[in-house]
This record gives C-alpha cells, structure tokens and sequence, in this order.
C-alpha cells in the first residue's frame, strides 16, 4: 500500500509539472480537459485555476474552431 501511494504521489507531481511547463495554451486547455473528462482534475485545482486565468487574459493562438472551442 505505501508503495502504491508513493507512486500515487510522483503522478501527481508529473502532472502538476506539464500542468505548469506547458507553454502552448491550446496544449494546456487539452490537458485541462483530459483530466476534467478522467474526473481527477480537482487534485489539481490551484494549477488549473493558474492556467485558466492566464489563458483569459490572453486572447492570442485562437484563431480556429478547435482551440476556440477549448477555450470556451
């Protein structure tokens, strides 16, 4: 069991990490989604709510549908 939380522990910081490395807003917007749709996106909430908030302020790299839709 200590071994399964401390593998449960090293995702979670994985993913904490391409939450805040990534750089290209689209790529963030999918991560966002993927884990809103895998229902796990609340361990990672302050991260997510960072990303959001500096994707609304910036309204460049949405010229098409996909990323605007993401975006909506």
């Amino acid at each position: 069991i200590e071994t399964q939380r401390t593998r449960v522990e090293e995702l979670r910081r994985e993913v904490r990490q391409l939450i805040t490395y990534t750089t290209e807003q689209v790529a963030q917007l999918e991560l966002i989604d993927s884990l809103e749709h895998l229902d796990v996106a609340y361990h990672f909430e302050s991260e997510v709510r960072r990303s959001l908030d500096a994707i609304c302020t910036n309204s460049r790299g949405f010229e098409d549908l996909y990323s605007s839709s993401l975006r909506f």
